[in-house]
């Protein structure tokens, strides 16, 4: 009964498939299909009306919704457990990227950054009850990065926004995040500088929320050239610790982990 695009992820545990729409949150039978429950929360539609997916632990499903959401749900039943809205907000966020749950937290950030003024955040959020425990901005309000940004008059600072997922090495206790592209797209004249830490891969320390170490792959972008696929996290048959990055630049980088 919902006309949105469809580009949800599916989490299966114990035999329960978990999916999403913009809105909808469906847990069916993996082997059947048969639906165990549904959730339609009472958010209007986003404005890409897209989700892509949920993450799980400790019997809950975790996804963002509405206008900068992220709502917990009981894995069995779909009821709500908790439902905060991200801060700061800015209109124009949005949350369609699956989440990262682990070791007692919800790493998630927002989307937005083709919208003036919306910049890119990630968030540790406790899985009890939604607090947040640290944020990590992707444009810092002081120092070398802010600096960076030498925006005309009249530009706020935009980009750096995310909606797809994170990887995480949990060995070393590192959130790998991809940060999209700056903005106004297309115009870097607008927004002369390095523009950190958009188009970044961008390495965080998960106990505190410090950078940790960070790769710009593109830089001085013109042609809205995200770095905001999920990176992957290989181990080559050498030996050698990878982050596989593929771009919309159209190339895939290899980038050396073992500093990080």
């Amino acid at each position: 009964g919902e006309q949105v695009s469809f580009q949800t992820g599916p989490v299966v545990v114990n035999g329960v498939m978990y999916l999403t729409s913009d809105r909808g949150t469906y847990a069916i039978d993996a082997a059947t299909c048969a639906v165990k429950w549904k959730q339609l929360p009472s958010f209007p539609p986003s404005s890409l009306q897209v989700n892509r997916g949920v993450a799980y632990d400790n019997g809950r499903v975790f996804r963002g919704a509405g206008p900068g959401h992220v709502i917990a749900l009981d894995a069995a039943t779909g009821a709500t457990a908790w439902d905060i809205q991200l801060s700061p907000f800015v209109p124009g966020m949005t949350v369609p990227m699956a989440p990262v749950a682990w070791n007692g937290m919800v790493f998630v950030g927002n989307a937005g950054g083709d919208n003036y003024g919306v910049t890119g955040h990630v968030w540790a959020l406790d899985q009890k009850d939604g607090h947040t425990i640290w944020r990590f901005d992707v444009v810092p309000e002081s120092g070398p990065a802010r600096n960076s940004w030498r925006n005309a008059a009249g530009i706020p600072i935009t980009g750096g926004a995310f909606w797809t997922t994170f990887a995480l090495d949990p060995q070393a206790g590192i959130l790998v995040v991809p940060a999209g592209n700056p903005a106004p797209d297309f115009q870097p004249d607008a927004r002369p500088g390095d523009n950190l830490y958009s188009n970044s891969v961008i390495a965080i320390d998960t106990k505190t929320g410090k950078l940790a170490d960070y790769v710009q792959l593109v830089k001085a972008d013109n042609h809205d050239w995200d770095v905001d696929a999920g990176p992957v996290l290989v181990t080559t048959r050498a030996g050698r610790q990878i982050i596989a990055s593929a771009n919309k630049d159209g190339l895939l980088s290899a980038i050396d982990r073992s500093p990080m």
